[in-house]
């Protein structure tokens, strides 16, 4: 009877144990961890400062227990489903509620110094800010048009995860993930440090066009969309949308995607649309494409960086090429 009793806690001990080996905590995954934790601890710094702090700390709380539940049951897991919700929907996710909530924090812990030098380096080149000398070039079919490829933003680099994940290389698909992953934080960090607002909502640029009364219907739905969608305020410099746009397409050539052509036609429109339609200065997309240009060259690295490995019982180190 002792024996019959003994051995599932054997076996639970040893189906235990291998799920121990399996968990790995990746160079992003210590990324959203700290960012997430850095803003926690942000909001209670700035309680008084910001009134949503009280929702806030609930809200990075849970995404961390949610990233943590997540890696301890999905992390090495065989089934799709769970692999999926590990490698690509709860990142997702997690990234999605730190940029939504952004701009809470930003204007409390920092002030837009660096917008009027911004201001001036598009007038030595336009005479005026990039978006104010595109408004002679305003039509209703034109806005309506650069309203369609300034979100279709959204597609590039999420289509492109898809397609590397369909692929099956995982080692590709991790690359694709850190690239565009790090992107992201990357830019989201330096909101902080160079907070600008643009020309869209920069108090002292006055504009002669109104462009919901100059665009056709597709302005109008997608500037409410995109007026409810982006809610952070100090997103603009480095510019997101050329950094993730750009590192999407560095990585479809990388991988020689048949979809590397429509992502560079898509890219070309999209950064003009952004200065266009008045989100962005042209320095925006330089540094954009600068921080793109960094995260590319490290994302090899970065893929294969492993903070915590389970199954060597490691801290920090390489993987090795697959």
């Amino acid at each position: 009877m002792s024996m019959i009793g003994a051995e599932p806690e054997v076996e639970s001990e040893s189906v235990s144990e291998r799920r121990w080996q399996r968990i790995e905590i990746t160079l992003l995954d210590a990324v959203q961890f700290l960012f997430l934790g850095a803003l926690a601890l942000l909001q209670i710094v700035l309680w008084r400062r910001v009134p949503e702090s009280h929702v806030l700390v609930p809200v990075y709380t849970g995404c961390i227990v949610l990233l943590s539940a997540t890696i301890a049951i999905a992390r090495g897991s065989s089934r799709a489903g769970l692999k999926l919700l590990d490698d690509l929907v709860i990142p997702i996710i997690v990234l999605l509620v730190v940029f939504e909530t952004l701009g809470y924090s930003i204007p409390a812990l920092n002030s837009n110094w660096l917008e009027p030098t911004l201001v001036r380096m598009d007038s030595w080149f336009f005479g005026a800010t990039g978006s104010e000398y595109l408004e002679h070039y305003y039509s209703r079919p034109l806005l309506d048009m650069m309203h369609l490829f300034y979100v279709s933003f959204y597609f590039v680099p999420l289509s492109l995860l898809m397609l590397m994940y369909r692929r099956g290389r995982r080692a590709d698909f991790q690359l694709a993930v850190a690239a565009i992953g790090l992107t992201f934080y990357t830019d989201f960090l330096l909101y902080y440090v160079f907070p600008v607002l643009g020309p869209y909502r920069n108090p002292q640029i006055h504009f002669t066009h109104d462009i919901m009364a100059s665009g056709g219907l597709l302005t109008r739905i997608l500037r409410r969309f995109l007026d409810h969608a982006e809610i952070v305020a100090y997103d603009c410099f480095p510019s997101g949308h050329m950094a993730a746009t750009l590192v999407s397409i560095l990585l479809a050539y990388r991988y020689r995607l048949a979809i590397r052509r429509l992502y560079v036609f898509l890219g070309v429109m999209i950064a003009l649309s952004t200065v266009y339609l008045r989100y962005h200065y042209v320095a925006d997309l330089f540094a954009g494409a600068a921080v793109a240009m960094v995260i590319y060259w490290i994302a090899p690295s970065a893929s294969r960086f492993v903070v915590f490995s389970g199954e060597s019982g490691r801290w920090f180190g390489l993987q090795k090429e697959v």
